[in-house]
């Protein structure tokens, strides 16, 4: 979850992770490409059913 330039939460699942963006894509399609600071956790809202297959990202250090 993060918020947009025009102050709108914003929430989705994260596809891609590196070191200066994350992409996110929205319900809705959109893709977002953000800092991972401007990234929180969602703790509500979505079911784990309906979440799908999360798989960890290793970091590279």
């Amino acid at each position: 979850m993060f918020y947009s330039d025009r102050m709108e939460t914003v929430s989705g699942v994260i596809t891609r992770y590196n070191k200066k963006t994350v992409t996110v894509i929205t319900d809705d399609g959109r893709r977002w490409n953000v800092s991972p600071g401007l990234l929180s956790k969602v703790t509500s809202g979505r079911s784990q059913a309906s979440v799908g297959t999360i798989t960890p990202i290793a970091s590279k250090r």
